[in-house]
């Protein structure tokens, strides 16, 4: 900890304590305007195929919301249990939450009534076994750029 009481910034006890403090001046309320501009690039959705997007430290992005509204099975990653209950909370949304049995510690929010769940542990952790496969990533960080990916 340093003088002001703050965790070593970048370990996640910093980003547990920025959340739990209220800290998070970088979440924003609209969709993020890259994520609308190049979602042509997004693996394509019909009646018998939802793809899999995977949103890794989500924090309580809308952009997951907007994913799943258009046709996605959106799965994020975020270690801050604070900004998952914000996420949920923003939106309105009810929710159920499990253990995740591989991973000490972790849990699984799923949303009732859309396509969405958020791990809440640090991403590292999972495996493919644990999380599955994925058509497409992509990031709430700002100023990045939305890339297709396919995780093999």
């Amino acid at each position: 900890m340093d003088q002001e009481g703050m965790p070593p910034v970048g370990s996640p006890h910093y980003w547990t304590k920025r959340w739990a403090d209220g800290c998070d001046k970088w979440t924003t309320k609209a969709v993020h305007p890259m994520l609308v501009k190049h979602s042509h690039h997004l693996p394509r959705k019909d009646a018998d195929c939802r793809p899999r997007i995977l949103v890794p430290l989500c924090g309580r992005t809308v952009d997951m919301v907007w994913l799943s509204a258009q046709g996605y099975d959106v799965v994020g990653i975020e270690l801050a249990p604070q900004a998952i209950l914000n996420f949920f909370s923003d939106h309105k949304m009810e929710y159920t939450v499990e253990e995740v049995p591989q991973i000490p510690e972790a849990k699984l929010y799923k949303a009732s009534l859309q396509s969405l769940r958020i791990y809440q542990c640090n991403f590292l952790d999972l495996t493919r076994d644990i999380i599955g496969v994925f058509d497409g990533v992509t990031t709430e960080a700002r100023g990045s750029q939305y890339l297709r990916l396919t995780i093999q």
